[in-house]
């Protein structure tokens, strides 16, 4: 490789380089934006929480359905 191609590949390099860190700051930009937080936090606490409720109260009555027929059978 002459010195030519040698400095090609290097101005390539740092070009490539700095376009993947433009966009790595403009993903951790955006991620740290407190809108971005919050929707996070929602989607991965308090959607799998409201469901584990929902998935509770619902056991609870199928439970409570066949507790009330043991009780009229008795």
């Amino acid at each position: 490789m002459d010195d030519a191609s040698a400095e090609q590949a290097s101005k390539e390099a740092r070009l490539k380089v700095k376009n993947i860190n433009d966009f790595l700051d403009k993903v951790e930009n955006k991620k740290n934006k407190p809108e971005v937080l919050i929707k996070d936090l929602v989607s991965s606490f308090l959607i799998p929480d409201v469901e584990r409720q929902r998935l509770s109260r619902e056991l609870q009555f199928e439970e409570r359905k066949y507790l009330e027929a043991a009780r009229k059978t008795i």
